[in-house]
């Protein structure tokens, strides 16, 4: 709070407490008022009558707040006339209002029906609903939106101090509303939300200074960024939604197939980092919500993409509103990039194909519903039964003969990549390697020398060193006598960590080579996923 009252004076000046009145009309207890210097000229208000007998109980015990600067009032129903006539003459007076600083840290539940996040009890019926519903559009169910815009419309000329998420930037949901509330912003911060009393999520919450007296249209901004002990990290840029702004699930349209010969689906979500633990591979269509995207040879990479791009950075409460975008067209060139997207997909634990009779689970929401019987073919083995020492043959080989170049793609010269000669010589000096080293027979060039089709052989050395821990540990599984032919990464993971009661995979397994050896592959994926993060950003699919 006292950060709050420090950007206040850095927009208004070290004196504003004496020259601006202050109202918090969403006060609750008066929390957010401590450490005000001028009570006189400031006036508190909320919903219950119960927290008014708490100021009052406060005042009566040392607060120097104002009795009468204190009363029950329903921002969201109640007309101005029911304010103490003080405030009135403010409110009234378009010259004073330019003196009034409406300090809010305003409820941030969403009402409504026909979305999960709605919280019980919660209801858009109050007449600050009705009254801008139709120029707000979906925003109006955020309660902290319609105390804004009657701020905005009502008390035009203020100063808004307020505390929220940044939908208000980037959510799509606030596209209508962003065009009505158009007030200038001075100047923001942001926090991590569980720093606030009842608020558990990890996403950030910003204190806004708006300047409803100009306008401006709300572009990229500038946020100070503090964490929960109110250290100052890096300032991050916050990117606005506009009606024109595509995302990533608009590329992924695109990526759709209508082949019947399928190897999975990919389930999506929302564009944004606090859906990304709903990414992933699974056998087949469940009936969850989400987006989902059959998989077949030919959309094969452009998934392992999508989902290489959603999962290679962590989300953190920092990103978590953080919106992934359409992307420039310089992946459709950088065949290392695709290569690196598909082995992280390959060896990333959100791919969830399975052929053992499980339910495998995402976060807490079991994949798909439990009792399902599994597919029992694996299309996602990324080597041959040699290689991993399997003495039993697998049901389909796709992956492997996929990555060898074995299987020809529609739209292309029969080649399924088509790296240039030119550009492998040049990499590989600053790999440190030669192409013999890495089992590239430079006659196997095809096509005048022009092209090489086997991915495997193309790889960078991060992924090539993904793909050979992930072989480590696929031979160690397969020196299991009860080892499963046509086991999935995931079923691997589940056959040495197991479950606990209610079904979900346990964290760590007692097997300590096993544990070695999915510590070695989980480490050389972190090493991939920054190799992919640099591309994220370069293609345009953050900013």
């Amino acid at each position: 709070m006292e950060k709050s009252q420090q950007y206040l004076a850095d927009v208004l000046g070290e004196t504003w407490q004496d020259e601006y009145y202050i109202w918090d009309c969403c006060a609750g207890t008066g929390n957010l008022l401590n450490g005000l210097t001028n009570y006189d000229r400031v006036w508190a208000s909320t919903l219950d009558k119960q927290d008014v007998d708490v100021m009052m109980d406060r005042i009566a015990n040392g607060w120097k707040m104002a009795e009468n600067h204190v009363f029950q009032f329903d921002f969201l129903n109640d007309d101005f006339s029911k304010c103490p006539e003080e405030l009135q003459e403010i409110l009234n007076d378009p010259e004073k209002r330019k003196k009034l600083v409406v300090y809010i840290n305003p409820p941030y539940a969403e009402a409504g029906t026909g979305t999960g996040r709605s919280k019980s009890g919660v209801t858009n019926t109050n007449k600050i609903y009705e009254k801008y519903k139709d120029i707000i559009g979906k925003a109006s169910k955020e309660l902290y939106a319609l105390f804004f815009i009657r701020i905005f419309k009502e008390i035009n000329g203020c100063i808004l101090g307020e505390f929220s998420k940044i939908k208000v930037f980037q959510a799509s949901n606030f596209q209508d509303f962003r065009r009505e509330f158009n007030a200038k912003l001075e100047k923001l911060f942001i926090v991590p939300g569980n720093t606030f009393d009842n608020v558990k999520g990890e996403f950030p919450i910003g204190f806004f200074v708006w300047n409803t007296n100009e306008t401006s249209e709300k572009l990229n901004c500038q946020a100070h960024v503090f964490d929960a002990d109110g250290n100052e990290l890096e300032s991050k840029t916050i990117i606005t939604e506009t009606e024109n702004t595509l995302k990533i699930n608009d590329w992924l349209k695109k990526q759709k197939t209508t082949s019947s010969e399928t190897v999975g689906v990919l389930m999506a979500d929302a564009p944004d980092f606090a859906n990304q633990k709903y990414v992933c591979i699974i056998n087949e269509k469940t009936n969850r919500h989400g987006i989902f995207v059959s998989i077949d040879k030919n959309n094969l990479i452009q998934i392992s993409i999508y989902l290489a791009v959603r999962q290679c950075i962590e989300a953190t409460w920092l990103n978590d509103r953080d919106q992934f975008l359409y992307p420039n067209d310089g992946w459709k060139d950088d065949k290392e990039f695709q290569t690196d997207c598909l082995i992280f997909t390959l060896f990333h634990g959100q791919n969830r194909i399975s052929v053992v009779n499980c339910v495998p689970q995402l976060g807490n929401t079991a994949l798909p519903s439990a009792g399902t019987q599994m597919p029992t073919v694996n299309h996602w083995i990324p080597f041959t039964r040699e290689q991993v020492g399997c003495r039993k043959t697998f049901k389909s080989t796709f992956m492997a003969d996929y990555l060898s170049g074995k299987i020809k793609t529609e739209n292309s010269t029969g080649k399924l990549f088509d790296f240039q000669k030119d550009i492998i010589q040049h990499e590989l000096p600053k790999m440190n390697h030669e192409l013999s080293e890495i089992g590239i027979d430079e006659n196997s060039c095809e096509n005048n020398g022009n092209t090489c089709n086997r991915i495997i052989d193309c790889m960078s050395p991060e992924a090539q060193a993904v793909y050979d821990a992930g072989l480590a540990l696929w031979r160690y599984y397969h020196s299991q006598p009860n080892a499963i032919a046509d086991a999935s990464f995931y079923d691997i993971r589940l056959h040495f960590q197991g479950t606990n009661d209610k079904g979900t995979m346990n964290a760590k397994s007692d097997d300590e080579t096993y544990t070695e050896l999915i510590s070695d592959l989980r480490e050389k994926m972190k090493l991939l996923a920054k190799r992919i993060e640099a591309k994220v950003y370069e293609y345009g699919f953050l900013k």
